[in-house]
């Protein structure tokens, strides 16, 4: 899916973003006003930020609150696990190290885990952190080499292909 970063654009934006758009992604807690319209919603479970990286985050209460927020919006239809897990600006200067990409293979791991669980076939897709605003995707292959099954856990990847210049695709070509 390709999505629009919406919400909290006040009672319009549903109306208004659903004639242009038939998926967001949100870190709104109540997703109603979006399905009411038919829009499919990724809630992005962006933090709690750390700049000690994911691997000083509690697992077990980022999985259970994830859970709980799922209980509460049924219709969700994915879960964005962490935004720019690699990016230093929310995650610490060494955020992209090996050992934050183990922490975060191992966090993808409990969340599938619980949701298998608490949800069975019911389910929100799990969407894992693969790059951020970079040009090559080393937290993504990291992430994989720390645990080769982590594929298993997940059923897509998120980027966020910012170009350094604001020119896009222009950018690679230099």
């Amino acid at each position: 899916w390709i999505s629009l970063n919406a919400g909290g654009w006040g009672s319009e934006q549903y109306a208004d973003v659903a004639g242009a758009v038939n998926t967001i992604r949100t870190e709104e807690t109540n997703i109603s006003g979006w399905t009411k319209v038919g829009v499919r919603v990724i809630y992005c479970d962006s933090g709690p930020y750390n700049t000690g990286g994911v691997k000083a985050l509690n697992v077990s209460s980022w999985v259970a609150n994830a859970v709980a927020y799922v209980k509460a919006n049924p219709a969700v239809s994915a879960v964005e696990v962490l935004n720019e897990a690699s990016g230093n600006w929310f995650w610490g200067e060494n955020a992209d190290s090996t050992e934050n990409a183990a922490a975060y293979a191992k966090l993808l791991e409990a969340v599938h885990t619980a949701f298998v669980q608490e949800f069975g076939a019911a389910r929100p897709l799990i969407l894992a952190s693969y790059g951020g605003p970079s040009e090559k995707p080393e937290w993504g292959e990291h992430v994989w080499a720390s645990d080769p099954n982590v594929g298993n856990d997940v059923d897509g990847v998120v980027v966020h292909p910012y170009p350094s210049s604001g020119r896009g695709e222009a950018d690679r070509q230099q």
